[in-house]
């Protein structure tokens, strides 16, 4: 089956029109790095808080960069928790197309569902 009758396949299968987020850092994360540089005394306020599965609680007025904030500070989360060993999954929700509890249930399902079944063969392997 093609990449894209997988992908058509597991969205059915969960119930979904599209994936609304993805268990990976930004793309672009040299990007955001540049647009944050000097940001660190936030960054030091937010990643502890974070990583302590604590909130954060990120405001201001339309397009000061919010958005672009909390996907590096994800970014340097994930980037940091590797570097002591640990593993995080770390989920970034842009849009929720969903209408209810069930479906917003089913939608962070799947990221770990494809995960796990990257894992499971290489958890046999081992």
């Amino acid at each position: 089956m093609s990449s894209i009758g997988r992908y058509r396949e597991t969205l059915n299968r969960w119930g979904l029109s599209d994936i609304p987020f993805r268990a990976a850092p930004p793309e672009d994360v040299n990007k955001l790095a540049r647009i944050f540089h000097g940001r660190e005394e936030e960054l030091a306020v937010a990643l502890p808080t974070l990583y302590e599965g604590r909130n954060v609680l990120v405001r201001g007025i339309w397009g000061v960069g919010k958005t672009a904030f909390i996907r590096y500070l994800l970014y340097r989360l994930q980037k940091e928790s590797a570097r002591l060993g640990e593993r995080m999954l770390i989920l970034y929700i842009g849009r929720f197309p969903g209408e209810d509890s069930e479906a917003l249930y089913r939608a962070l399902l799947l990221p770990l569902a494809e995960i796990l079944a990257d894992e499971v063969p290489k958890a046999k392997q081992a």
